[in-house]
């Protein structure tokens, strides 16, 4: 018989409120574990493709020749970094210097036109050679035309009437002077391109300049020898290009177009393309390996562009020429020496500058705005934001939400990314050399103070 007494309900109201802390501890530890992952994914993003890393002292523009990198802030200074290791090799303060032109032999010079107007030449690791003043005025009075290796060649205009093109070497010695014809669009219209924005934005003040001097006659234009003397083959000035020591002649033929190369006074090869649907040029984007000529189109609602390899003198014709970001269709394009970037939102498309056969596609989240894409050196640089599950996890809301990745021009494969705060802000539309693709798949991305290298394992 039962006693009628209370059942004792203590042991199981135990187990239960165990079984509950167990549940929470687990759940707690799940959520650490999470949370832990989510930083090392946060943490790899930011170190794990990097090469090096170095503080700039100025923050500007930036370009890349004979392995060190040249950052330039027109009225600040420059730096000289070896791209190597890293190593700043010059930080050179310069309150004056309104323009930087660079030559492929890492020579360059800094042109002041303030109170006091000077030319300063620079070794390829920012040691000072010699400076010399030059006539005041307007900087077009004065324009740097070629950079050797350790010579410079320059045209003044400042005297009323006359211009004079004088060639200088590393010790500032005159190695010659020659008249230069005044009132003539001297040389030729095009000039090597860091990038595509540069040719939109106009010109700018951190410049690439040729290795040779050319001289305008007549309408023609010619190499100019070690005397200052033409030499050589000539080419039609109208629409000349000069990339390093090639000049590139870009003429018309009735419905073809017609190109030439000519290097050291030689003609290296002659090509033709079909230009029956396009019009006048309207713009060159010249790169060292490669050009593009864009064409207005004759039905004047497009513009077309012809690729010419350099080497050969291969082209092709596309029926779109190179677009800056359009925010409306939120597309653009952009070219390359290796590839063609198509842009629609956040889905990409490289396409083989030689045939127009599209390459590898590649898609990026949009959800907090398009992607920006810059094409440099035949590398493709993507900077986007960083969003996602591992970004919540990792309760960094507020920073490192820039990605920038670096995506191999011919198979689309992603070689290297890096995660930094608010790259967006230092990399705008009117930066562009804040990111420049170099080969291997590698990159360089300049922040508000530090210049980082990165690339593959």
């Amino acid at each position: 018989m039962s006693s009628g007494g209370k059942r004792d309900t203590t042991a199981p109201r135990r187990r239960t409120g165990r079984r509950t802390v167990i549940g929470l501890g687990a759940l707690v530890l799940v959520c650490g574990l999470l949370v832990g992952c989510a930083h090392w994914q946060v943490h790899r993003l930011e170190t794990a493709d990097v090469d090096w890393s170095t503080p700039l002292d100025y923050e500007g523009e930036a370009t890349v020749a004979a392995g060190n990198v040249y950052v330039f802030d027109n009225f600040d200074g420059f730096d000289v970094i070896r791209m190597s290791d890293g190593k700043t090799l010059a930080s050179q303060f310069d309150s004056e210097a309104l323009s930087m032109f660079v030559g492929r032999s890492g020579w360059f010079v800094t042109v002041a036109q303030q109170a006091r107007p000077t030319m300063t030449f620079y070794s390829p690791t920012g040691k000072k050679v010699w400076q010399r003043p030059v006539h005041g005025g307007e900087p077009v009075q004065w324009i740097p035309q070629a950079i050797g290796d350790g010579t410079i060649t320059y045209r003044d205009c400042a005297t009323r009437g006359s211009c004079r093109m004088t060639s200088l070497d590393r010790t500032g010695r005159q190695l010659w002077s020659v008249d230069s014809l005044p009132n003539v669009r001297f040389g030729v219209a095009h000039r090597e391109n860091r990038d595509q924005v540069e040719v939109n934005r106009g010109e700018a003040r951190l410049q690439v300049l040729p290795t040779v001097a050319v001289a305008n006659r007549a309408g023609r234009v010619t190499t100019l020898d070690r005397s200052g003397r033409p030499a050589g083959e000539s080419i039609d000035a109208a629409d000349s290009v000069l990339v390093g020591n090639t000049l590139i002649e870009v003429a018309r033929d009735g419905d073809a177009c017609a190109y030439r190369g000519v290097r050291a006074g030689k003609e290296i090869w002659r090509t033709t393309a079909d230009c029956s649907a396009m019009a006048a040029v309207s713009s060159v984007l010249a790169y060292p390996r490669r050009i593009f000529v864009g064409y207005d189109g004759k039905d004047t609602t497009s513009r077309r562009m012809v690729s010419i390899r350099l080497s050969d003198g291969h082209t092709h014709v596309h029926p779109k020429a190179w677009l800056g970001f359009d925010p409306e269709t939120k597309t653009s394009r952009s070219v390359g020496e290796d590839v063609i970037v198509d842009q629609r939102k956040g889905r990409l498309t490289g396409i083989d500058p030689d045939t127009g056969d599209t390459m590898w596609h590649r898609t990026f989240s949009a959800k907090t705005g398009a992607p920006t894409v810059y094409v440099s050196n035949g590398a493709v640089s993507v900077l986007s934001s960083h969003s996602g599950f591992w970004r919540a996890m990792a309760l960094r809301r507020d920073q490192g939400h820039d990605v920038v990745t670096i995506i191999q021009p011919r198979s689309g494969d992603v070689s290297a990314r890096l995660l930094q705060k608010s790259l967006s802000s230092t990399v705008g539309l009117g930066a562009a050399s804040a990111m420049i693709g170099l080969d291997g798949g590698r990159g360089l991305v300049l922040t508000n103070d530090r210049l980082f290298s990165i690339g593959p394992d």
